[in-house]
């Protein structure tokens, strides 16, 4: 067994453990149920900005569920690897409150009586 598919097999049981579905899995990541189920089953990648997701979903650290597939002299360099994509991560949050401030200021500027209803169509189709 590979490490990618351990990992993949201990977030299966993660899962199971917090009695989740495929669906509810699907539904956070914005697949469809068959998209998860491939992940799930290594039949399509899961990406590390996913994997990070899917941990903090099921309250499991990262570092943990690697802990127990990945050998010592390979965690330094995936552990590097998550710090990295969580300031990423973290990174892009801060510039999307920064969008949406700066897009909430335009429509306000552009038409200051604009409407609930105006507002929620524009952030909609955003």
């Amino acid at each position: 067994m590979t490490v990618y598919s351990s990992i993949i097999e201990q977030v299966k049981i993660a899962r199971k453990k917090r009695h989740k579905s495929q669906e509810d899995m699907a539904l956070l990541l914005s697949l469809g149920r068959d998209a998860y189920r491939k992940m799930e089953n290594g039949q399509s990648p899961l990406n590390l900005e996913r994997f990070l997701i899917i941990c903090d979903h099921l309250q499991i650290d990262p570092r943990d569920l690697m802990d127990q597939v990945i050998p010592d002299k390979q965690k330094w360099e995936y552990e590097a690897e998550i710090d990295r994509l969580k300031a990423g991560i973290e990174d892009l949050r801060l510039e999307r409150e920064r969008l949406w401030a700066a897009l909430n200021k335009l429509l306000k500027i552009i038409d200051p009586q604009a409407s609930d209803e105006a507002y929620r169509v524009v952030f909609q189709s955003a």
